[in-house]
């Protein structure tokens, strides 16, 4: 990734969210989002090594130590998540097909589960269908445009079901455009009121023994074949990941899971 590139368009961002800083900072607010990204583009979300690359590369001037950083990167947190809205609008002006799906994250091996010092709790004791196996953390469930630009996300615990999740979407996308999804996402009720309201088509895989009108082979297949790309996108996102996350409370390690996705998005902008 372009460091140049990537610092001028973090700046951009700021400049659009008209973001005021201190004139003493030593570190700018966009080189502090910048050494978030390079953390978990190159350092698998490690903030001291990422801050280390940076000082030894001369890509900042003054770098600061972890504890500052960290208060730093606390307090930009409203803004770094307006900076993703802002990306989501973007890539939903050129786009009118999206995809929906979702992935477990792991918190911890489950052999480990009793001594796990972040969640504490049944109800991240989810289930990964695909690899037909358990899992102790959280379900990220994400809608991508069609280019891989992730433009909605929401972060629940393992065992909430994605019907669920699809209830908590805005699916503030342009009018006509298209969702695709997989069986799960199935809520004939959310569908009626994306389109008539919105004017979305949702279009999710269809069950066997359901008796919807467009419960179709060939349907079926042309939904399936269309939201096969969001498991790539998926993939991609994965590819940033450590074996293990390391944070040190909740609120961290989702902050952390947030942030591979927005370092996905900015990847997937300067492409």
């Amino acid at each position: 990734m372009n460091l140049e590139a990537l610092y001028t368009l973090i700046s951009n961002f700021l400049i659009v969210l008209d973001n005021k800083e201190d004139e003493q900072c030593q570190m700018s607010d966009g080189e502090v989002i910048l050494a978030y990204i390079v953390s978990f583009y190159a350092h698998c979300g490690n903030y001291t090594k990422a801050l280390w690359s940076l000082k030894q590369n001369k890509a900042i001037k003054h770098v600061l130590s972890l504890s500052r950083f960290s208060r730093r990167l606390k307090r930009l947190k409203p803004t770094i998540r307006q900076i993703f809205y802002l990306m989501g609008e973007m890539a939903k002006q050129n786009c009118s097909v999206f995809q929906i799906d979702s992935f477990p994250v792991k918190v911890c091996h489950n052999i480990r589960i009793s001594r796990c010092s972040i969640i504490n709790d049944e109800e991240y004791r989810g289930y990964n269908k695909s690899k037909r196996e358990y899992f102790y953390g959280f379900k990220v469930h994400i809608l991508t445009a069609e280019n891989g630009h992730v433009v909605e996300v929401q972060i629940l615990s393992g065992s909430t079901h994605d019907s669920k999740a699809f209830d908590l979407f805005e699916f503030d996308l342009p009018e006509s455009s298209e969702v695709y999804a997989d069986i799960a996402y199935t809520s004939y009720y959310m569908e009626d009121i994306l389109k008539e309201a919105l004017g979305i088509d949702f279009l999710p895989v269809r069950k066997i023994n359901s008796k919807h009108p467009d419960n179709k082979q060939y349907v079926n297949y042309w939904r399936q074949y269309k939201r096969h790309v969001v498991e790539t996108f998926i993939s991609m996102v994965k590819g940033f990941y450590p074996n293990k996350i390391h944070a040190t409370n909740l609120k961290g390690f989702i902050f952390k899971i947030f942030g591979f996705i927005f370092t996905h998005n900015f990847h997937i902008l300067l492409k």
